[in-house]
């Protein structure tokens, strides 16, 4: 916007125009460091990130909130982070 106004509101010819020219070149320079900012980690830390395939996968904890390794088998109750309960007799 500072380079629009400079250039709406030049008089002469040399000053101005290196003002306005100096004010676009500044502004750009900030969308594109802006723009590689929210870029960069975006493409670095995606492949951190698990993809999601669609399945969902049961996690099982105990009432005393110990996560298990696998499907509860010993006597007990359980719930899975979805909230749903199991009870093993």
């Amino acid at each position: 916007y500072r380079a629009l106004f400079a250039f709406i509101n030049m008089h002469g010819v040399v000053g101005e125009v290196t003002v306005a020219m100096n004010y676009a070149i500044q502004a750009s320079l900030i969308i594109l460091f802006i723009a590689l900012g929210v870029a960069i980690p975006n493409v670095f830390f995606r492949r951190m990130i698990p993809a999601y395939d669609g399945q969902v996968v049961d996690v099982w904890y105990t009432l005393d909130g110990i996560r298990l390794q696998g499907e509860p088998v010993l006597r007990g109750v359980y719930v899975n982070q979805r909230g749903e309960k199991r009870v093993v007799k």
